[in-house]
């Protein structure tokens, strides 16, 4: 279809030979001889750009151009205008005018604005379309709540710079999947997102799996290994359960997030690198620094950006979103022929606590779709790992369940460091926990004593 301009001029003859040039470069026109006919021709034709007189009866060009953003603002709007409206045409392109061109007009001056003007008008068209169908991409992986909307907008704000961000949520909420999201929406996504879980590297290990070791380090080191730091070059390091990295390697990982330098162990040529840093956690970090488990510096070097997740109990909208979600998805992998929930069981479902967030409702949904004999999720087939309220003692009442998790964890530590005689290791073993995890932990909660 060819673009459509609207040309607003109160000289019938002028605006009979623009609309006749702009037809001989392949343009549809329109005519209006004031700024109220021209409100009205707007509405009838809805045209891609308007070139718009200023100095015209019954209603001057200012007011017509107000209205015209009012009703279309991506509608690019050229003022024509005499030799004595020059600073009232300034005042147009202020007030949203794409462009003002003095009168009479060179006929390739007004050409070339109205190429420039469509060529905007159309990129901004393709990021709005973009933008929408990102929206709804991201809307589908996380969740449709105002909640998960907010902490989408944040991604998106973030996304393009090499700002480095924390993730802190509750466990299962979805951290990994938003530190991945980042690095998708980043200039970085064709290169490398490296994930490193601090909880299963060995603590005698920590120092060379994450900064790369030299040949003949040590016992063991025959050839020169890159580590994981080195292995994000050019993409996106991704750092999970940051509370739980030795305290004593945090020193040199802060050193080469300042210096994008890198120092395998055993010596050498420093490797100078690009990486974007991105970090989560399910603890809070201050508290970690305040039991001198985690350095004040690097907490602030990793957090130029902080993005909070919501636990799942917070967001009702997405317990239900997720439920429709996971029951399709786990039908389509199993074959199985389940349409929906019984509303016993669908209230069973929105009114768990979801101590382990999305991914414990993944989990159950699964398990119930397996389950279904018919076409329904009934109440028989909804079972809970363990249900949130049991975790609490007594009648006292809940105030966070994260505190309240975090006081039973402490509880069982210290009963298992007492019963081992305080062998951290052997207490690591029982509580089936990574050495590095239980020292976090340990300091956390205060029981070195």
């Amino acid at each position: 279809m060819r673009a459509r301009v609207l040309v607003v001029d109160d000289e019938a003859e002028f605006r009979s030979l623009i609309c006749d040039a702009l037809q001989m470069e392949g343009y549809a026109t329109s005519e209006a001889a004031d700024g109220v006919e021209a409100i009205d021709v707007f509405r009838a034709v809805a045209p891609d750009a308007v070139l718009l007189d200023l100095q015209m009866p019954r209603q001057h060009g200012l007011l017509t151009l107000g209205e015209i953003r009012t009703i279309a603002p991506e509608v690019p709007v050229i003022v024509l205008s005499g030799q004595g409206d020059i600073a009232v045409a300034v005042q147009a392109v202020k007030g949203g005018a794409f462009d003002y061109i003095q009168k009479p007009p060179e006929f390739e001056r007004i050409a070339l604005s109205l190429r420039q003007a469509l060529e905007k008008k159309r990129l901004e068209g393709e990021v709005r379309r973009i933008s929408t169908a990102l929206d709804s991409s991201l809307g589908n992986r996380f969740g449709a709540s105002p909640a998960i909307r907010e902490v989408i907008e944040r991604m998106k704000q973030v996304a393009p710079t090499d700002l480095a961000v924390i993730v802190q949520g509750e466990t299962g909420t979805g951290k990994t999947y938003v530190a991945r999201a980042i690095h998708e929406l980043s200039r970085r996504s064709a290169m490398a997102f490296v994930r490193v879980d601090i909880n299963v590297i060995p603590l005698s290990l920590a120092e060379s799996e994450l900064f790369g070791v030299r040949k003949g380090a040590y016992t063991g080191s025959d050839r020169d290994r890159l580590g994981y730091v080195a292995g994000a070059n050019g993409g996106t390091l991704f750092l999970d359960d940051i509370e739980n990295i030795p305290l004593e390697i945090q020193a040199k990982l802060l050193d080469v997030l300042e210096t994008k330098r890198v120092c395998p162990v055993g010596g050498g040529e420093p490797l100078a690198l690009d990486f974007r840093v991105i970090a989560a956690t399910n603890r809070d970090l201050h508290r970690c620094v305040t039991a001198k488990s985690f350095r004040e510096d690097l907490l602030y070097r990793l957090g130029e950006f902080v993005i909070d997740i919501p636990p799942l109990r917070e967001r009702p909208e997405d317990t239900l979103f997720f439920m429709d979600v996971f029951l399709l998805e786990a039908c389509t992998e199993m074959g199985r022929h389940v349409r929906g929930y019984s509303v016993a069981a669908a209230d069973m479902l929105l009114s768990h606590p979801w101590p382990g967030n999305v991914r414990e409702l993944k989990n159950v949904v699964r398990r119930a779709a397996l389950l279904a004999p018919g076409d329904l999720v009934e109440t028989g087939q909804v079972h809970f790992i363990a249900r949130g309220e049991e975790s609490v003692p007594g009648d006292q009442p809940v105030h966070s369940l994260r505190e309240a998790v975090h006081e039973f964890e402490k509880k069982i530590i210290r009963q298992a460091l007492e019963k081992t005689g305080g062998n951290k290791s052997r207490v690591a073993e029982l509580l089936k926990m990574s050495y590095p995890s239980l020292l976090s932990k340990v300091r956390e909660y205060g029981l070195n004593e």
